[in-house]
């Protein structure tokens, strides 16, 4: 049984997978689990148990609203909580964003009191 939620990383830059799996080590949330891509991401969340995805929104082979658009339609994992995380906030996609059922916005960079925030709002019983 698991004690600590376990959260997915989808980011195609490697920095990026490392300084939020970081900054969530720091918060107190250890168990992680990485993709490089909405493809690889997919994978994981059908082989392994994950209670929050953090996803990027813009990657190759497969971005994030297509990664999130799978999701929502996934029977399985229709309710998983997910939360955008990205560079762009034009109007636009942050439009196409909200009809998608998302659970939560963090614009790059961003601090670790905005990702605390996010995650109070997900595990709010989370220490």
């Amino acid at each position: 049984m698991r004690v600590l939620p376990r959260i997915l990383i989808v980011d195609d830059q490697e920095s990026m997978r490392l300084l939020v799996k970081s900054l969530l080590a720091q918060l107190g949330f250890l168990d992680v689990a990485l993709a490089t891509d909405g493809k690889d991401a997919l994978a994981v969340l059908k082989r392994e148990p994950i209670d929050l995805v953090l996803l990027d929104g813009e990657m190759p082979v497969l971005d994030g609203i297509g990664t999130l658009k799978a999701i929502r339609t996934d029977a399985i994992m229709a309710r998983l909580p997910v939360i955008m995380v990205t560079g762009r906030s034009d109007t636009g996609f942050v439009k196409e964003l909200s009809g998608l059922g998302l659970n939560g916005y963090l614009k790059k960079p961003f601090s670790s009191t905005a990702l605390a925030q996010r995650l109070s709002a997900i595990f709010p019983n989370h220490r």
